[in-house]
């Protein structure tokens, strides 16, 4: 299941009791500040950082035709879940897996 920013409008809602355009700013403005703040690390304890990486200029290859190109370098944004997200992420994958056994 994928979830969408409407989903997390939504759930924000219920849980909080908000209405959903108050919602959608709030989720909104996070995203701008996320996008906007390239020269700052953004870190939210025990989720982790987004932050922004300038990539390397590389040779690229159209795999039509084989003709190469060179693919110039980009500043792009880069996620590092905290211990504590990646833990209770997979605590989650191994609780299902062992329950799925049982099935």
């Amino acid at each position: 299941m994928t979830l969408i920013k409407k989903d997390i409008e939504t759930i924000l809602s219920s849980e909080l009791n908000l209405k959903k355009i108050d919602c959608n700013k709030m989720v909104n403005t996070f995203f701008n500040l996320v996008a906007k703040n390239s020269a700052y690390k953004i870190k939210l304890a025990k989720f982790g950082v987004f932050y922004k990486k300038l990539t390397k200029e590389r040779i690229g290859r159209n795999p039509s035709s084989g003709k190469k190109y060179i693919i110039k370098s980009f500043k792009k944004t880069v996620f590092k879940p905290s211990m504590v997200l990646k833990n209770r992420i997979n605590w989650n994958l191994d609780w299902i897996y062992e329950n799925s056994k049982n099935i």
